[in-house]
């Protein structure tokens, strides 16, 4: 079994993200959502991750940052984003469901990360 990503958006962008272009391609944060589903059906999740160049981050972040659920760009590059997501769900497989989330969890915040029914 294999996450497919359905579908990509960011709620501060009303537009297409593929058309939208930051004010500063060089120093952005954007925070996705990525719909990930399983190969095999119609299901997905939601997961985050924000998306910032390394100017945006020295100008945000002092010091010491932990970096779950970030990808580091030189610029805003809808393409390029979008496959290096993809070739993060292509690394990953599993026999199940659970498997596969909890693998791009490491990566992302999983809307059902530490979720106990």
């Amino acid at each position: 079994m294999k996450p497919v990503l359905k579908s990509l958006d960011c709620a501060e962008i009303v537009q297409n993200l593929a058309a939208y272009r930051p004010p500063e391609p060089d120093n952005f944060m954007l925070y996705l959502a990525l719909s990930v589903g399983a190969d095999d059906g119609d299901a997905a999740d939601l997961f985050y991750l924000s998306v910032c160049t390394p100017k945006w981050l020295s100008a945000h972040h002092r010091g010491t940052l932990f970096a779950k659920a970030w990808l580091i760009v030189e610029c805003y590059d809808f393409q390029e984003i979008k496959q290096a997501i993809q070739k993060l769900l292509n690394s990953i497989n599993g026999d199940n469901w659970h498997e596969i989330a909890g693998k791009l969890n490491r990566y992302t915040d999983w809307e059902f990360e530490d979720y106990r029914p």
